[in-house]
């Protein structure tokens, strides 16, 4: 885990545009900066639910349990069984 601080005015400046809230374009940025290998939010409005956000972005974005199946898929693991 790494934390990182929002980027400097002058890289969202460059950014601007990427998302349709601008509030959310530091949160954006930094993950973008840090070369994440995901962004995992519960913003489902302004980052999920708009797919141009992760295009234009280049990251992969979904929720808590999107990360978890990810991370499950790259460790090669089966989907854990539902429990009864």
């Amino acid at each position: 885990m790494k934390i990182v601080l929002d980027p400097p005015a002058a890289i969202l400046a460059m950014r601007s545009g990427m998302t349709s809230h601008e509030a959310d374009l530091p949160i954006l940025v930094a993950a973008m900066e840090a070369q994440v290998d995901y962004l995992v939010t519960l913003n489902r409005r302004h980052f999920i639910d708009d797919p141009r956000v992760a295009e234009r972005s280049g990251l992969q974005i979904g929720t808590p349990g999107d990360a978890l199946h990810w991370v499950r898929g790259r460790l090669g693991a089966s989907p854990a069984a539902p429990r009864p």
